[in-house]
């Protein structure tokens, strides 16, 4: 594979070569000869000529196959702007262009994903959002014809149901958000041990009214990081955390150091089935213990965004002994 201004240069290098050559043995040959001056020099001009003639020949045989080239693959780059896809791109002999139909193969694969992806998390979004609405409907039609009487129960049930609506659209529009090319991190210096703090004092009531230990570990240190944007990321991992502990167990959040990441760890009792594991993490996803919850099927797609947005990432996994834990790591500077 030859790339083109490398082609351009030997291929004028080997017709210089073989003007040089001929011309060579042209004089030769004319040198033994007793043809008048005059001859010989129209014989050189003749022959010089013949070769720039040739030499052009070749140039524009040349210039016409990577101009083909080039114009084919303009043709399929063009429909793929235009919404074509599954387009095969010739891998041409030179670099350049190889090179070129190659990041267009994968623009066209990328394009593809997302295409899918948001086919079915639109579908989705319709599919989450049609059940609360539906329910809220369905109620107001029958208070409207006289079978429900619109009291304080029935005013709790719309105004829970509303709740989910109005929760799913904020996530929508917070995830989307993050997502935006244009987030902009607002870091500043936090201290690990008062985050922690702060963030189980959110969910002390619930803790009480479920009888949940809430246990905090790990060592103090100062770190940098956005301080509302993982606030967010941490607390949808403990409210994930809440949602699949039995009463009386325990939540463990951890955060420490190793080498040059900080890690999040949130840690409770009971297991995520395998199959789940390598999905939870997708938008509107719900394992089969989070269907009954009034969540938004968001929390730790939101939380897995944040953490990408500081440079890391979280993973789930379960261990031996029967708990699940969630771990974030951001590679900031503390």
């Amino acid at each position: 594979m030859i790339g083109l201004q490398r082609r351009l240069i030997l291929f004028t290098s080997i017709i210089l070569v073989l003007n040089g050559i001929i011309l060579l043995l042209l004089h030769l040959l004319l040198s033994v000869t007793s043809w008048p001056l005059w001859l010989d020099s129209l014989i050189y001009s003749l022959f010089t000529l013949l070769l720039i003639l040739l030499s052009l020949v070749m140039v524009m045989n040349t210039t016409k196959k990577v101009s083909k080239a080039v114009n084919l693959l303009s043709r399929k780059i063009t429909a793929l702007s235009h919404g074509q896809r599954n387009i095969f791109f010739n891998h041409s002999r030179t670099y350049e262009l190889q090179e070129i139909a190659r990041a267009a193969e994968v623009l066209q694969y990328e394009l593809l994903s997302k295409e899918k992806e948001r086919r079915r998390w639109t579908q989705d979004i319709t599919h989450d959002l049609r059940t609360p609405i539906t329910a809220i409907k369905s109620q107001l039609q029958a208070v409207r014809d006289g079978i429900f009487f619109l009291d304080k129960d029935r005013y709790d049930l719309l105004f829970r149901e509303l709740g989910i609506v109005e929760k799913m659209v904020q996530d929508f529009a917070l995830l989307s958000r993050i997502e935006s090319p244009e987030m902009i991190l607002h870091q500043q210096w936090l201290l690990s041990r008062r985050v922690v703090s702060n963030l189980l004092s959110r969910f002390t009531a619930q803790a009480l009214e479920r009888n949940i230990q809430l246990q905090q570990n790990g060592v103090e240190f100062y770190f940098k990081a956005d301080e509302g944007l993982l606030t967010r990321a941490v607390s949808n991992l403990i409210q994930n955390a809440f949602q699949h502990c039995s009463d009386g167990g325990t939540i463990e959040v951890t955060l420490y150091i190793r080498k040059n990441q900080i890690l999040f760890s949130v840690k409770n009792p009971g297991t995520i089935p395998e199959e789940d594991l390598p999905l939870i993490f997708q938008r509107l996803y719900r394992g089969e213990k989070s269907r009954t919850t009034s969540g938004s099927g968001l929390g730790l797609t939101i939380a897995k965004s944040i953490a990408q947005l500081h440079r890391g990432d979280i993973q789930a996994k379960n261990s031996p002994d029967g708990y699940t834990i969630f771990e974030m790591v951001i590679n900031m500077e503390f």
